[in-house]
């Protein structure tokens, strides 16, 4: 198999079926790490294909400027900017030594949603012309329904904002460091995966087949994401939580 020359930073607006994408583009032949951070919730149990030192470096950032982070709350492009304004006065040894560890194992792909608000303090480390971004969004609808089903009660047209809100930012932000984005959309992917898998063998040059997105993907969960009845539910949990 080709030794693919850029490296890849997944993006995501949350709740995004990122995990999913993640993990079939890591079957083309991308590192994800010694250990991924494996879940278990509401959605079952589960590997996030998320590397597990790349979370504990994410943490220490926040920890180091004394902020919290919720996976689940939209883009807040304040502490984005305060963690890149930062860079100066923050500990990076740790951080240096995983990417040097990372090129030696390139091409590698990072996924994290802490990355939508310290993937500016990566990039003064990162070798940026070997880079690509692929940002993953969802309806949001699909994305509301997820949130209900997980207990959080939130308004289907705060979603909309947020979920717009996040993507163009991101965007804007990969368009100012001249860094190629692709966007992947997860509902489109589940309903009718060719085009999707196509979209991402053109942006990366690998040559992924619908044989291996069913490799990779629970095709059992991915009916039930798109099932009315998970919809009639998520509906009752508003209705019972918000009236």
């Amino acid at each position: 198999m080709q030794k693919y020359k850029s490296n890849v930073i997944i993006l995501t607006t949350g709740l995004s079926g990122s995990s999913l994408i993640t993990s079939l583009i890591a079957s083309a032949g991308y590192w994800i790490g010694k250990k991924t951070r494996v879940k278990d919730n509401y959605s079952g149990h589960y590997d996030t294909f998320e590397n597990e030192k790349l979370i504990h470096l994410n943490e220490n950032l926040f920890k180091q400027l004394n902020l919290t982070f919720n996976a689940n709350t939209p883009y807040a492009k304040e502490t984005f900017e305060l963690i890149t304004n930062s860079y100066s006065v923050l500990d990076k040894n740790e951080h240096q030594k995983f990417i040097a560890h990372c090129d030696s194992n390139s091409p590698w792909i990072w996924k994290d949603p802490r990355l939508r608000v310290t993937l500016g303090f990566w990039l003064e480390l990162i070798q940026t012309h070997d880079l690509k971004f692929i940002l993953v969004t969802r309806e949001p609808w699909s994305l509301w329904v997820s949130l209900l089903n997980k207990r959080q009660i939130v308004v289907l047209e705060t979603v909309k904002r947020f979920e717009l809100e996040t993507r163009e930012l991101l965007r804007s932000y990969a368009k100012g460091k001249n860094i190629p984005l692709c966007t992947i959309n997860f509902d489109k992917l589940i309903s009718k995966p060719e085009p999707q898998i196509e979209k991402i063998n053109q942006f990366l040059g690998v040559d992924l087949s619908r044989e291996d997105y069913n490799n990779v993907a629970n095709l059992a969960l991915v009916k039930e994401s798109r099932s009315y009845i998970r919809q009639v539910k998520a509906l009752l949990i508003f209705i019972k939580n918000y009236f």
